[in-house]
């Protein structure tokens, strides 16, 4: 057996708990490890590893209810069978409350299953058990929803898997455990990314789009969108079209003056580092952008750089607006040094942005957890015909965001991301017709983001 797959890269132990893992780590050498040949069986091989990895290392008192290693670990061992009795959230010690335990969200799919059954399915395809509980199930169950937890989740389970691994606790697992470690090595960068992705998007430059260029529901059906009008909601507000041209100009007159000094405040309050509890996102409003509380100011050096953008706003409108659950097909990042060309709007603002290919879901990655996001919904559509049929469960969009984002290395190929995409247009039909005069790295449409409310992993998966 190779070694050298079965090391731990102490590079990638980030967050609170990277110290913890390091010691782990170093302990590795002189650990105890009681493999007996007897006749045992390989769910009790199993239970008895996990008993020798939970007794042969230190871990952290918890500080937070219902985060942290230990409760990670415990909530792994239920889910794969192990326990029979899922974990409740313990109160902490320095907790001001009553010294009860509370009993956090369900996930009722597998209260179904009896504990030999999941552990039956983590003998037999352990890589699809671990995809499904640091995807489906610990978004299921709120796991997702402290950052503490996406920052171990990943590391805890490879080191249980690689214990496994290089004791030989069950061999006839090893071919089945091994591509594990491939999707574990994946989860440790997304998991931990999820959060700050969500506090970071939409960028500056969809914002602005979202600020300059409003849409509104449609209470008809275009006959070039394949795809029903959804259902109205009940209470709804409409957003009007206004003149932003007028009211443009004024901004730029008062951008012009002197102003504060930006901030990375929001109403006031300072924002939190990446290390407290996240809201969940499916919860309506949450990063909507309608609602402002929620959103990350407009930087003041995109405020200041909007002149750059004064033409595009005035001679672009939104087309289709849509609302689904896509997944990254791939990023492209411009080259360096680009020059533009200033004779035409979108040939300046184009090549200073990343692109973001998005193409339609699968339809396997639904459980009906997220229900908004079950069917693509088209929430509106421009008067005239677009180029070509929008089909939401086929047609690829292209969405730009600002090249400088921080978190840009964050985005990886195969994440889900769940929003409203707005498509923009020249207002003078332009991409209605056959340009031979548009450079070849101009797109016709693209397309902003309006707002995140979902990210998944790329290893997403849910129990059929």
């Amino acid at each position: 057996m190779s070694s050298q797959t079965l090391d731990f890269d102490v590079a990638t132990f980030q967050g609170r708990y990277s110290s913890l893992f390091r010691r782990w780590t170093q302990a590795r050498d002189v650990e105890l490890v009681n493999t007996s040949t007897d006749n045992s069986t390989c769910h009790e091989r199993i239970k008895k590893a996990a008993e020798t990895f939970m007794n042969g290392r230190q871990w952290p008192q918890s500080t937070e209810v219902g985060v942290g290693p230990h409760y990670v670990w415990q909530k792994f061992l239920y889910f794969i069978g192990v326990h029979n009795e899922e974990p409740i959230e313990e109160s902490c010690p320095d907790d001001d409350g009553d010294g009860l335990s509370s009993e956090g969200p369900k996930d009722m799919t597998l209260c179904a299953l009896k504990p030999d059954d999941r552990l039956t399915d983590f003998v037999r395809d352990p890589s699809t058990s671990i995809g499904i509980f640091l995807s489906s199930y610990a978004r299921s169950t709120g796991l997702i929803w402290a950052d503490g937890n996406l920052e171990c989740m990943a590391i805890i389970i490879e080191f249980y898997v690689k214990y496994l691994l290089c004791n030989n606790f069950v061999p006839s697992m090893e071919s089945s455990l091994r591509p594990s470690l491939v999707l574990l090595e994946a989860a440790k960068l997304e998991m931990p990314a999820i959060s700050i992705l969500a506090k970071n998007f939409p960028d500056g430059f969809s914002r602005l789009c979202g600020k300059y260029l409003r849409w509104e529901r449609f209470s008809s059906i275009p006959p070039f969108v394949n795809t029903p009008p959804p259902s109205p909601v009940e209470g709804q507000s409409l957003r009007p079209r206004v003149d932003w041209s007028s009211i443009l100009c004024n901004a730029l007159d008062q951008w012009s003056s002197s102003s504060p000094q930006a901030s990375d405040d929001i109403s006031g309050h300072a924002i939190s580092p990446f290390d407290g509890r996240i809201i969940d996102c499916t919860v309506p409003l949450f990063y909507s952008s309608t609602d402002k509380a929620f959103r990350k100011p407009v930087d003041q050096g995109g405020l200041a750089s909007i002149a750059n953008h004064v033409e595009f706003f005035l001679t672009h409108t939104t087309g289709i607006v849509e609302r689904s659950l896509r997944r990254i097909k791939s990023i492209q990042v411009p080259p360096p040094n680009s020059e533009p060309n200033p004779a035409a709007v979108d040939e300046v603002i184009q090549p200073k942005k990343v692109r973001i290919v998005l193409e339609p879901a699968p339809a396997s990655w639904n459980d009906h957890q997220v229900a908004i996001y079950c069917e693509p919904e088209i929430l509106a559509a421009p008067e005239h015909e677009l180029p070509q049929v929008h089909d939401p469960q086929s047609t690829d969009i292209v969405l730009l965001i600002d090249e400088k984002t921080e978190v840009l290395a964050l985005l990886k190929p195969g994440m889900g991301l769940g929003g409203t995409w707005v498509q923009v247009l020249r207002k003078d039909g332009a991409t209605l017709e056959d340009f031979e005069n548009v450079a070849d790295d101009v797109l016709l449409t693209f397309w902003y983001m309006d707002n995140l409310t979902l990210i998944m992993p790329s290893f997403w998966s849910v129990r059929q």
